[in-house]
């Protein structure tokens, strides 16, 4: 009960920039949608970091790593498009793709890892190398975080408030914005960091935030989107293992 009260209080501060940019965008545009939107995507954001720190059963118990609360977080939003049908899978993006944009998503997932090998962050300890290490980062975050901020939460976003802009013949609106800010803060402030946050910290889950948000609106669907995730989640382990 301690870690979901933590939780808790934690989503609230990290949820109140984006209530008063939807209070604000509903206030100038005379219309209740946008408080809909906030609505909604503070029940989603409030469930998905609840199905993240339930308690492990006895199959996960042992794991360092949250495989049970990633398993549990791309199934939400499968039931909620699939059985519960609230969502089109085309809002959300389960869509076909063009192959053309595999080989640049994961282009640009190389030149990601690059960069981040040269940025003297946190790196993963000798210990944490290891098979099943490398395997929950190539598969997990991509899978439940892309499923859940570039698919449900864009898709409330969007769906309520639109894509006003246009660059480089991408449309988006805000909902490109408050999801990016969300997966930044989120990576940033977890449940269990009582640490200063530093620029660098805030700089690569940005910049992953935004490559992503544009492959997303570019494409129209999450599966480069998993791609690039799982690329640089995956690969900046095995870089570490193999190169360092």
């Amino acid at each position: 009960m301690t870690v979901f009260f933590d939780c808790f209080l934690q989503v609230f501060p990290q949820f109140f920039i984006v209530a008063v940019v939807l209070i604000y965008i509903a206030l100038q545009r005379r219309s209740r949608e946008p408080l809909t939107a906030m609505g909604l995507l503070f029940i989603a954001f409030c469930f998905d970091a609840l199905v993240l720190h339930l308690p492990s059963i006895v199959w996960f118990s042992g794991s360092h790593w949250n495989w049970q609360g990633k398993i549990l977080e791309f199934s939400w939003p499968l039931a909620l498009v699939y059985l519960l049908k609230w969502l089109s899978p085309q809002k959300v993006g389960f869509v076909h793709f063009k192959r053309s944009a595999m080989f640049y998503t994961g282009l640009a997932g190389l030149l990601f890892i690059m960069l981040a090998n040269l940025i003297p962050e946190d790196t993963p300890s000798p210990s944490m190398l290891t098979t099943q290490s490398i395997l929950f980062q190539f598969l997990m975050p991509g899978l439940g975080e892309e499923f859940v901020f570039r698919g449900v939460f864009l898709a409330i976003l969007n769906q309520h408030l639109g894509k006003q802009w246009s660059l480089f013949n991408i449309k988006f609106g805000w909902g490109a914005i408050i999801v990016t800010y969300l997966f930044t803060i989120v990576h940033v402030i977890t449940c269990d960091s009582h640490q200063s946050v530093a620029f660098l910290q805030i700089f690569m889950p940005l910049l992953a935030g935004l490559i992503l948000v544009v492959i997303r609106e570019k494409t129209g669907s999450l599966w480069p989107c998993v791609l690039f995730h799982s690329l640089i989640d995956g690969g900046y382990f095995l870089s570490f293992k193999f190169f360092n």
